[in-house]
């Protein structure tokens, strides 16, 4: 048996999938509650105070002094345009260990010395990408945006990409 590890502590990565469902309402952020409602907090700027606001579908809201009314369902939409717009609501300090490969081989050989056909018999299984573990909500901690894993100056983007695929392979072999 043999297999290989791969840690890694610490690395930014913005989740550019995450962004995209955001930005095309297809994220479950943005589906929570059939998106009847979301509340808005923050301080606000004229007095400085706590701040919280909760804008629902089929209402309509004033903004400011002015006569300006806006619908729920558009507040609704503005405050997810506005969360897509700020990069760092996707970038996520991440850590992972990751079951690379594992090969198991048994050699039947020595059940086997007293046949006069058969020499030797062995039979291997092997496995990449079997695990990862990570705190990471995107698809694969590793991908990047120039297209499956590594990539020219990408790396830490993740974008749409596709992980690394998880193989099984398995073999005989046979000494005559």
């Amino acid at each position: 048996m043999s297999f290989l590890l791969d840690i890694r502590k610490g690395g930014d990565i913005f989740n550019g999938t995450e962004y995209a469902q955001v930005v095309n309402g297809l994220s479950n952020k943005t589906t929570l509650n059939g998106r009847q409602s979301v509340t808005v907090t923050g301080v606000n700027s004229s007095t400085g105070a706590d701040y919280s606001q909760t804008y629902t579908a089929g209402q309509n809201y004033t903004i400011g002094t002015g006569t300006t009314v806006y619908s729920g369902a558009y507040m609704i939409q503005q405050y997810w345009q506005n969360y897509a717009a700020n990069s760092y609501n996707f970038i996520t300090s991440v850590n992972w260990v990751k079951l690379r490969s594992l090969s198991l081989t048994y050699d039947f050989s020595g059940i086997l010395k007293s046949t006069k056909v058969i020499k030797g018999l062995s039979v291997t299984a092997v496995g990449t990408n079997l695990f990862t573990w990570t705190n990471y909500k995107g698809m694969d901690p590793e991908v990047s945006a120039a297209g499956g894993t590594g990539g020219s100056g990408s790396q830490g983007i993740d974008y749409l990409g596709v992980p690394a695929v998880r193989t099984l392979t398995f073999g005989i072999n046979v000494s005559l």
